[in-house]
């Protein structure tokens, strides 16, 4: 009976010990698979040689609660002077405050934002991060960059990650939807669904080697999208913006 326990108990602690590897994985693997989806989309836009027009990151903390909103928004720009106060709208159910750093890294522009919200208990901040470039600049060292989010009070673990490249294609494609489903192969996704119109297409798909996502119309997961529009006043070229997990901006 003994040895049946011990067996038992061993098996338990197989189980265990897997479902605690497998969920270390997935937890370490998040911010792993952001900077892989970068070096990814920046790779497609090379090697198809289109040119880089803007990129940007985006993250989105989880939210906060606090007792004086104010209080945290004099604390702020006295440790990051750096940060000028853009706007500040106000009523009485939200605060929205947005703060710009026009000096990162010489050539990429910083903006922190807050959506306060008044609770019986106090204010609940919902803070966003965003790191844009106008396409000349590039984030030359991601452990700087990751130590500059965790000073400014951003967690890539527990965050929402968002990243997206607009490049321009030389030459309009004779078929918009084809040239689309090519950046998807080249990626390593799955197409999920497509929307197509005369000058503009879009795709949502699905890559199995990353950690992060969010549900379709069809209660599917995809993490990446990909959208081409062709470009009557630029010619013969066409605009060409990858998200992940989706677009973020108009397009």
């Amino acid at each position: 009976m003994n040895k049946v326990y011990s067996v038992c108990f061993l098996l338990l602690i197989v189980v265990f010990c897997s479902v605690l590897f497998a969920f270390e994985k997935d937890t370490l693997g998040k911010e792993d698979t952001f900077y892989h989806q970068m070096n990814a989309f920046n790779d497609l836009v090379e090697k198809n040689k289109m040119t880089m027009t803007d990129w940007q990151v985006r993250i989105k903390n989880q939210s906060e609660h606090v007792n004086n909103f104010y209080t945290q928004l004099d604390q702020f720009e006295k440790e990051y002077p750096e940060f000028e106060r853009a706007s500040l709208e106000e009523n009485k159910n939200y605060v929205h405050v947005t703060f710009i750093n026009g000096d990162y890294e010489e050539t990429l522009l910083e903006k922190v934002k807050w959506i306060v919200s008044s609770t019986t208990k106090g204010y609940k901040i919902e803070k966003t991060y965003e790191l844009l470039s106008n396409g000349n600049g590039e984030l030359k060292n991601q452990q700087l960059f990751k130590d500059r989010l965790s000073t400014l009070g951003f967690d890539l673990q527990s965050s929402m990650l968002f990243y997206e490249v607009t490049a321009e294609l030389d030459d309009t494609p004779q078929d918009l939807m084809i040239e689309a489903e090519h950046f998807v192969s080249q990626l390593g996704a799955t197409t999920l669904e497509g929307l197509e119109e005369k000058t503009f297409v879009s795709i949502s798909a699905y890559h199995k080697g990353w950690t992060n996502g969010i549900a379709t119309n069809d209660d599917k997961e995809m993490n990446v999208q990909i959208a081409l529009r062709e470009n009557q006043e630029l010619g013969s070229r066409t605009t060409v913006t990858f998200g992940t997990p989706i677009i973020t901006t108009e397009y």
